[in-house]
């Protein structure tokens, strides 16, 4: 409503400047010159407006209202209401003018009216008198606001207020807001139930201060504002906290300043998550990391990892060829220092997209595909002072316990495949405008086509031969020693990563194949290396009901659900 009554004001004092602009223009002492000038002034109002006689007839009106009505000022000036709108309406609108002649000043109302284009349009007209040069009633001047889009906004708002109070209520992630001096303002049932508390509101009345009896150690809250009061927000800040039971948990908040028109912190907000089981199995990860950046190291697409912090985990020797950057002047480094090498700046890449949806981010790539938690784009990039095209896919890092530990992409230069893309683009571009010369194109585009293919061809022998020679056989040392079980599940997901990669089940599927999302691609596969489904649970770090599900929806996918073939042995038969 404030921004209504303000609309209504600014609409009067537009009134009463046109009407003070008109009875000047009429005065007997002003040419044509200055007449003229407020037609200009008024035209370049953006708001409809015009004036009548006290008969109705127009007087004049200026640019928007012509577009507005979709009429020239010719064809309106000199017209009552009746002669342009239809009876219904230009009665309607005379009984507004005509209470207005009765009772002279002011008159504010809202109508809802076609506009030229077709399109209804709420608009509020803004309607006042003026006098003739002899102080009688000379007529009105009107001014229309199209309150259209602001009406759209705000039930967007209002929309947009339910939604986030669903959201409020039902995020799985915690949501909270606490004052400076440490009370519980509001939280989400999921916050509420991260601490133990059966309601937000028993939660929020079991604090005073919660810097003391939350907080395994105050000082973490003392720290937790000294960050947001200096640079507003705080991201990823890890603290120990007790639970209702006493028991003791790792968060993970998300948090902002929220402040008074006069700069007075009113309280925070943010979001927060219980990671007890990402630190615990960190350092389950740490101690097999070594185990994983050897292994990586002999991949031969550029590869690298980061953790949930952005730190680099890996640095393989295919992407030090790429970058020239070595692994020791980055491993360990956070604040984005992987994009360096590719954008010159410390910038989020495809990996971090894993994290953080960016509409922003998504745009610079040219082609970007999602499916479950793995992300496909395409992109130009500098490297290492030469343009580059690469195909980069990325995907989250599980610990042991199913949570994620981190993130991995891998990165593909891909110039010359688009060159030669490139060049198919511009042979068929030439075919549709040359008659003459089409055998000759043809079997040009054949040889490069076929040169294509043997470039793949050779690519693939290369990968095949590379992991036969240099990474199977430490694999299958590693599988004859001795490991420890959680070392062995490691390494099984390891191979079957590798085998991914060179496996023509996994990158040349069948057209029913290509229907499956990555995840059902995975259990299909170990289910053609014969795992059972409580084995494949094992491997996926999943459970056995999620299992079988998928093994559902692929038989279904594959039209073999009303039938009694084996599962394995059709997959066998797509090989």
């Amino acid at each position: 409503m404030r921004d209504e009554r303000k609309t209504k004001n600014q609409l009067i004092r537009e009134l009463e400047e046109a009407r003070r602009q008109l009875a000047a223009a009429k005065r007997p002492d002003k040419d044509r010159n200055r007449l003229s000038f407020l037609q200009t002034l008024i035209d370049t109002i953006p708001s409809p407006i015009f004036y009548k006689n006290t008969r109705g007839v127009y007087l004049g009106c200026n640019k928007a209202y012509e577009a507005f009505l979709g009429l020239e000022k010719e064809i309106i000036v000199g017209k009552t209401l009746h002669e342009i709108f239809s009876k219904d309406l230009a009665d309607k609108y005379t009984e507004m003018d005509n209470d207005l002649f009765r009772h002279p000043g002011k008159q504010v109302y809202e109508w809802q009216i076609s506009a030229a284009d077709g399109a209804r349009r709420d608009i509020i007209f803004s309607k006042a008198t003026f006098q003739d040069e002899q102080g009688a009633l000379g007529g009105l001047v009107g001014v229309m606001v199209d309150l259209t889009e602001q009406k759209k906004a705000d039930k967007a708002l209002a929309k947009a207020e339910e939604r986030y109070r669903s959201i409020f209520e039902n995020a799985v992630e915690g949501i909270f807001q606490s004052s400076p001096d440490g009370r519980i303002l509001e939280v989400n049932p999921a916050h509420a139930r991260i601490f133990g508390y059966d309601t937000p509101q028993e939660m929020i009345d079991s604090f005073e201060d919660i810097g003391q009896g939350h907080y395994v150690h105050p000082e973490d809250r003392k720290h937790f504002r000294e960050i947001c009061d200096v640079q507003g927000f705080i991201r990823g800040f890890e603290v120990q906290c007790y639970t209702r039971n006493k028991e003791t948990i790792w968060v993970s908040l998300n948090a902002r300043v929220v402040k008074n028109e006069a700069g007075d912190i009113l309280y925070y907000e943010g979001i927060s998550e219980d990671i007890t089981k990402r630190v615990l199995a960190e350092k389950a990860l740490r101690d097999s990391e070594r185990f994983l950046s050897e292994m990586i190291d002999f991949l031969p697409d550029p590869t690298f990892a980061i953790d949930r912090q952005g730190f680099v985990l890996v640095w393989n020797k295919a992407i030090e060829d790429m970058t020239g950057v070595k692994a020791q002047d980055v491993i360990g480094q956070g604040d984005y220092a992987y994009s360096v090498p590719f954008y010159g700046c410390r910038q989020p890449m495809l990996v971090d997209l894993l994290f953080q949806p960016d509409k922003s981010l998504e745009s610079r790539y040219e082609y970007l595909k999602k499916e479950d938690d793995v992300i496909i784009a395409e992109s130009g990039s500098l490297v290492s002072g030469k343009h580059r095209a690469l195909w980069g896919k990325a995907a989250f890092l599980y610990g042991s316990e199913g949570s994620i530990v981190g993130a991995i992409e891998s990165i593909r230069d891909i110039t010359q495949w688009r060159a030669a893309e490139e060049q198919l683009r511009k042979s068929e571009q030439a075919l549709l405008t040359k008659s003459r010369g089409l055998e000759e194109i043809n079997i040009a585009l054949k040889v490069l086509l076929d040169q294509r293919e043997k470039d793949k061809g050779e690519l693939e022998d290369s990968i095949m031969r590379n992991m036969q020679k240099l990474v199977y056989p430490y694999i299958e040392k590693l599988k004859s020693g001795t490991l420890a079980p959680r070392e062995a599940a490691y390494l099984r997901i390891l191979e079957m990563f590798l085998n991914d990669i060179v496996s023509p089940f996994a990158n040349k599927l069948t057209a029913k194949l290509s229907t499956l999302t990555l995840k059902e691609i995975e259990v299909a596969k170990l289910v053609k290396e014969g795992k059972t489904t409580k084995e494949i649970a094992a491997l996926l770090c999943g459970s056995i009901r999620a299992v079988e599900f998928h093994r559902d929806n692929i038989r279904s996918k594959l039209g073999l659900k009303k039938t009694d073939k084996n599962l394995r042995s059709y997959l066998l038969s797509l090989a």
